[in-house]
């Protein structure tokens, strides 16, 4: 048993880290602690492209992850957390199509499609066939993480034995009017695993919603397009351009990383 919470701890702890850290890079930026968040950007260069046209921002900085990447791990977080408390049920292998489409065609597309438009200089040639949104690349990347969560969850995580799912359930019931009560499609709302997918997927947008007016009243300089940053805006021209609102740009002389972040 011991073993089983020492797993537990060392799981959310590492994801915690992986949503957090992102989010507190601009934030130590945007205090003058620019020493720690370079090294925090620098990290996170080597699994995401941070371009800052696609990246969440706080304070006038991007997140050291791009939407996409930020949503991917905030849904793993999600997921594990509610099936952690029994809220959410594990899915099995054959569902995790359901999971992966979405992103495939989201990010898939805009990727070959991008790829195809560079020429050996690294210049982006015309427009791209699909260019995608950060809201649609939070959700899909969200959609996603929240999938593998609940297919990895039951090989790492110990769901726990105590009911205060079923307490809160009884405690709503005991506040709804008996027909509602009596009726079977609501009483199934909760009864489902996709429809608490659905709930959680509801709750993953909100929580986007408001990172996005947190961008919009911290930031002066780099606003989100809307309330939901929903329209798409075009990568720069040149491919080796990386957290131009992060630190440590990069460009074609500094490389895609630009080791200059470690002294």
């Amino acid at each position: 048993m011991k073993i089983i919470y020492k797993v537990d701890f060392w799981y959310f702890s590492f994801l915690f880290l992986l949503v957090t850290l992102p989010i507190l890079a601009p934030i130590l930026s945007a205090i003058g602690l620019h020493i720690i968040s370079e090294k925090i950007y620098f990290l996170f260069s080597f699994f995401c492209h941070q371009f800052d046209t696609r990246s969440i921002h706080i304070f006038d900085y991007q997140y050291a992850w791009c939407a996409r990447d930020f949503g991917i791990w905030l849904g793993v977080l999600t997921g594990s957390v509610l099936y952690k408390i029994k809220f959410l049920k594990p899915i099995k292998i054959w569902w995790l199509p359901i999971f992966i489409i979405p992103i495939a065609l989201d990010g898939g597309i805009q990727t070959i499609t991008t790829l195809g438009a560079i020429n050996p200089f690294g210049i982006i040639q015309g427009d791209d066939f699909y260019v995608s949104n950060n809201l649609f690349r939070f959700l899909t990347g969200s959609f996603l993480g929240l999938g593998v969560a609940l297919f990895i969850a039951q090989n790492i995580v110990e769901a726990n034995r105590y009911t205060k799912i079923e307490v809160i359930r009884e405690q709503v019931r005991a506040l709804l009017p008996q027909k509602l009560v009596e009726n079977r499609l609501i009483a199934s709302l909760y009864n489902t695993n996709w429809k608490r997918i659905v709930i959680t997927m509801l709750l993953l947008l909100l929580i986007y919603f408001c990172l996005i007016q947190v961008w919009d009243l911290s930031s002066h300089g780099h606003k989100p397009i809307n309330s939901l940053d929903s329209i798409p805006k075009i990568q720069h021209d040149y491919f080796f351009i990386r957290r131009l609102h992060g630190e440590c740009p990069t460009d074609r002389d500094s490389g895609l990383f630009n080791f200059e972040c470690l002294l």
